[in-house]
């Protein structure tokens, strides 16, 4: 994921992710659509859970994917985990070790698979 090449007109950066639930034998294809989509895999439970980790450049990209990862056959859910909201042009705290720019978080939330 290159958050830095969005295509975000505003220059802003939403970065989520997501916990889907998947029917154990449909794991393989919902990687591969996650994939083909631009998301990245974090974490993976064999019972059918994805953590995935999405970067658009504004909310209804945020939607979007949630929405056609919902619609696969096999898919149970998805639940948005964490949304921030990141400004890569944003100067730097010169304290600061930060490679990007500030961001609001929105939505944080701990997610552990083994649950």
């Amino acid at each position: 994921m290159n958050h830095r090449d969005n295509g975000a007109p505003d220059g802003l950066v939403h970065i989520s992710s997501l916990i889907v639930h998947v029917q154990p034998e449909y794991l393989s294809a919902v990687r591969a659509r996650v994939e083909d989509l631009g998301g990245e895999i974090s974490a993976e439970d064999p019972s059918g859970k994805l953590i995935v980790v999405i970067e658009t450049a504004d909310e209804s990209g945020v939607t979007g994917f949630a929405d056609t990862l919902r619609n696969m056959e096999g898919v149970f859910l998805t639940n948005l985990v964490f949304h921030s909201i990141d400004d890569p042009s944003a100067d730097l705290d010169a304290n600061s070790d930060a490679t990007l720019g500030p961001a609001r978080e929105t939505n944080p939330s701990i997610v552990e698979l083994g649950s």
